[in-house]
């Protein structure tokens, strides 16, 4: 790995020093456990192969979706992993998908075999905070040696701190770092592939085979109107630490390489992307994302007699400004690095600040993973002569909102990486679309299906040959309720005018039927018909006689018909103000 500084401080990604051992069950013929915590972890962490969890949860279902274990709890007793609700055996000539968790029991919805931490929310306080793991292995069918392979990963990121001072004749103390305009829940998708396999991420530097594809992780979705107001707060593991003049590297918060110090002071937060604030946009608050270092600086020289004399010229929090990209399962280790002269850090007033007088730049690497064969050995990249591994083909699927949208996109793509011919994605019951007036049904192959034939859930098989495919969210749309009238305009008569007829109903057009009118009396006149105007004055003016049909529409709801009246002989004449009598 190459550590870099430049000018500031540098974050880095800890390789966890994990042990190879697996634990595992052989208790006859039933399902049993092996159980590791990703071979070589991207964020070291308490969950080292060294030291498993005391228990998970599991859920399985067969592939043709019936659900047949549902959450038991496996325990560590003794090196084997134990089924608390009895010995689970193999269903016959049936394969299992196998889905875990560790921790996240309030938020975890099994969701019919797309499983979700729903609304998942970190902790405020740091040692509260919890390392939220998960393990998908699917179509599994009876091994060998009856074990299931679980290999966990990690859902959160983790965030810890160094610091560095370069400066030749001032001292820095630092007493405590915060992290903040930050938001702390999110919805956890599990990945439709196997986590049985090393996680390998060659996009982040050259230690590994810059060939080696990415495999599958979950997905992270943030609800759009999320509030970015959390601040969280962690001090040094060893309390105050003193940086010297010209000092290296020193640990704030990072565990050492070792693990003994565990989780104590290492930030497990929500994987996010922020902005870093802008200072010179001034407001109330944060803009963005930035850190706040409790700092004392202080000016060191010596006297005439020699010795050191330190004056302290600043004491106070010092904000500087950050960039948040953080992924699920990385450990990210920011190291602040005091130099001379500029502005890099803050004082923390978002309404008013000012430069502090020693300048905290900053700058991230990412140390890569190295791939680790099952068996725990080093796996040969070809950087030394070896094979590398076979390219793998790039799968996808695309969800269309198909009139819809997701928040502001039309679509969202699943991906996924396989050397073999085929690939099976699984419909992700998050991917939600909506659409104003419409009530979504589900999913289909094509744009103008009227029936959803793919549910959540389901499973989507593509081959190498036909390695995309998108289907089409289906829609029905919402039931209205429309208001139809006709209604009956003697038009002067005085007596015998019919009701105003009426329907409520969704359809989008209605029939009425004509009434009888033989009652209505205006004077001596006689009642030739209904006309759509008041003042008919022809006989090709009169529209409708009794058991007639009008059709109004949701666009037109209501429709009024006038009386026509003529001679007693049946010479229609107009309308006389007051209903003259004949």
């Amino acid at each position: 790995m190459k550590t870099k500084y430049l000018f500031g401080a540098a974050a880095a990604l800890m390789m966890a020093a994990c042990s190879q051992d697996e634990l595992v069950s052989v208790k006859q013929d039933g399902i049993a456990y092996s159980v590791t915590a990703s071979k070589q972890t991207r964020a070291a962490d308490s969950y080292c192969n060294n030291a498993l969890p005391e228990s998970f949860k599991v859920w399985a279902r067969t592939t043709d979706g019936n659900l047949y274990i549902n959450g038991d709890v496996i325990k560590n007793e003794g090196g084997v992993w134990t089924d608390q609700a009895g010995t689970r055996y193999w269903p016959e000539n049936k394969a299992l998908d196998f889905y875990a968790q560790v921790n996240g029991d309030n938020e975890f919805n099994f969701n019919n075999g797309a499983p979700t931490f729903d609304n998942f929310t970190v902790k405020d306080n740091v040692t509260e905070q919890l390392d939220l793991i998960y393990s998908v292995n699917k179509n599994v069918t009876k091994p060998g040696d009856g074990k299931v392979v679980l290999n966990f990963r990690h859902a959160l990121s983790q965030v810890c701190f160094r610091a560095k001072n370069n400066m030749k004749t001032m001292q820095v103390e630092i007493k405590g770092v915060s992290v903040g305009h930050l938001t702390n829940a999110g919805t956890f998708a599990f990945p439709a592939e196997s986590t049985d396999k090393n996680y390998v991420h060659p996009s982040h530097g050259d230690e590994v085979d810059p060939n080696a594809p990415e495999l599958n992780g979950g997905v992270w979705t943030i609800p759009a109107d999320a509030a970015y107001n959390k601040k969280y707060d962690v001090t040094p593991i060893d309390g105050t630490v003193v940086l010297p003049a010209q000092c290296g590297v020193k640990n704030l918060t990072c565990p050492e390489d070792n693990h003994q110090n565990g989780f104590a002071q290492v930030l497990t937060l929500l994987p996010q992307e922020v902005k870093a604030w802008d200072p010179t946009v001034k407001g109330s608050d944060y803009n963005g994302a930035y850190f706040l270092v409790k700092v004392v600086l202080s000016n060191v020289v010596k006297d005439d007699s020699g010795a050191e004399v330190a004056t302290v010229v600043y004491d106070g929090l010092a904000a500087v400004p950050v960039n948040v990209k953080w992924e699920q399962g990385y450990r990210y280790i920011y190291t602040f690095v005091f130099d001379e002269g500029g502005d890099g850090g803050w004082t923390p007033d978002p309404n008013d600040p000012k430069p502090v007088l020693t300048n905290i730049k900053y700058d991230i690497t990412v140390d890569d993973f190295i791939p680790v064969e099952e068996d725990g050995t080093k796996m040969d990249t070809g950087k030394d002569g070896g094979t590398p591994d076979v390219d793998k083909t790039t799968y996808t699927l695309v969800y269309n909102a198909n009139g819809g949208v997701f928040g502001t996109s039309e679509t969202r793509t699943a991906t996924g990486k396989s050397t073999e011919d085929t690939y099976s994605f699984t419909v992700d019951g998050t991917f939600l679309p909506a659409r104003d007036g419409y009530t979504f049904l589900g999913w289909a192959e094509t744009s103008d299906a009227t029936e959803a034939n793919i549910a959540a859930g389901a499973t989507v098989n593509l081959t190498k040959e036909a390695n995309s495919k998108t289907i089409y969210a289906v829609w029905e749309k919402d039931a209205v309720t429309y208001n139809y009238k006709l209604i009956f305009d003697g038009n002067g008569a005085t007596t015998g005018v019919p009701a105003t007829l009426t329907y409520n109903g969704t359809e989008e057009t209605y029939e009425f039927t004509v009434p009888e009118a033989s009652d209505m009396k205006y004077g001596e006149r006689k009642f030739m018909g209904w006309a759509d105007t008041k003042d008919a004055s022809t006989l090709d003016a009169i529209k409708y006689k009794a058991g007639d049909k009008i059709t109004v529409t949701k666009d037109v709801p209501v429709k009024t018909i006038y009386a026509a009246w003529g001679t007693p002989a049946g010479a229609i004449v107009p309308p006389v103000a007051g209903g003259e009598d004949w």
